[in-house]
């Protein structure tokens, strides 16, 4: 959730002067470049809290100068979904080639660049990969085992852990052959959700597997965790 109970406590964040008042909210020194004449606007829709740069500062570059997340324009009493973490998927040459949220209560989204500093809320034109791409193929390379969980999350426990580990975008049942191209050569090991949903999706990666990777084993989480972050 946001850290900030109201509007007035998210505004302290800026000085009275020179405010200017607006409708729905105030004009505002931006902080992402040398302003001196108020040019953020800085109003409420809802419970979520709007950032709009008359420069041209997107809004991750204001969150960032404000030391804020994107989770962080939602009040805190508010039942509106929140952001919960952001998974980026890169190319081969390392950029983003599209992101996907994860919001509190438990929901996903996809969004990819746009060029301009904001984000377009789907994958239109865009071929999906597998998650954190460009290591793993450094470390198939190597000779390394790779992990396959089942969602980033899992995925981010693992490289805490100095595990080296990916997940398909979308979650379970949407693996595709493609991915498994991508392991090619790979000392993979599948860990199935403790779930019978899991162990399906587990079922369908190791099919698509077989006969691409050098070698391919499947490690049980054992109950009653759930995932490997359990």
């Amino acid at each position: 959730m946001g850290r900030f109970k109201s509007f007035d406590q998210f505004l302290d964040l800026f000085p009275t002067k020179p405010r200017q008042k607006i409708k729905g909210g105030y004009n505002v020194l931006c902080p992402a470049h040398n302003d001196t004449n108020p040019s953020l606007s800085v109003s409420l829709n809802g419970n979520k809290i709007l950032l709009h740069c008359k420069a041209g500062c997107s809004t991750p570059q204001i969150l960032a100068k404000l030391n804020l997340t994107e989770s962080d324009l939602f009040l805190h009493d508010s039942q509106t979904p929140t952001i919960e973490a952001v998974y980026q998927y890169l190319d081969a040459n390392q950029e983003v080639l599209f992101e996907v949220v994860r919001y509190n209560p438990k929901a996903f989204k996809q969004r990819r660049p746009d060029g301009k500093g904001g984000y377009i809320w789907n994958l239109n034109g865009i071929k999906p990969t597998l998650y954190k791409l460009p290591l793993i193929l450094q470390d198939i390379a190597k000779n390394q085992t790779i992990f396959i969980v089942e969602g980033e999350k899992d995925a981010d426990t693992l490289w805490k852990l100095g595990v080296l580990a990916t997940t398909n975008p979308m979650g379970a049942g949407k693996w595709k052959p493609e991915y498994s191209e991508m392991l090619s050569g790979a000392n993979a090991v599948v860990i199935p959700h403790n779930d019978d949903e899991g162990r399906r999706h587990a079922i369908s990666v190791i099919d698509s597997l077989e006969g691409k990777v050098k070698s391919l084993a499947v490690l049980e989480i054992p109950p009653p965790a759930k995932d490997v972050t359990e």
